[in-house]
């Protein structure tokens, strides 16, 4: 079995020998990838201990500073909605939207 990083495998930090071009642990990837929270939860934003990535973000910064980050994203994902994800990245936009709306 390949270690497994705080990515939980998602990435290309563990060293799986079966699978050496990219070092991800493909015993982790079918199952899981389909129960995946693609918008509101995805995996590679979450720390091992339960912390997601958007709330340190938040606790560094100021909230004007936040707020900017949240707007950044909101146009984001809405810009490359057509090009990339479509409805997931709309999803996304709609998500960062619902936090700037809980800052105000």
């Amino acid at each position: 079995m390949a270690k497994i990083c705080g990515c939980r495998g998602y990435c290309v930090c563990s060293k799986d020998e079966s699978y050496p071009n990219t070092g991800w642990d493909t015993s982790k990837i079918t199952n899981e990838m389909e129960e995946v929270d693609w918008v509101n939860s995805p995996p590679h934003y979450q720390l091992d201990c339960g912390v997601e990535v958007i709330d340190i973000i938040k606790s560094i910064q100021s909230l004007e500073a936040y707020k900017g980050y949240l707007e950044g994203n909101v146009i984001k994902y809405l810009l490359r909605a057509r090009e990339k994800n479509g409805q997931e990245d709309r999803k996304k936009a709609f998500w960062y939207l619902s936090k700037l709306v809980e800052e105000n």
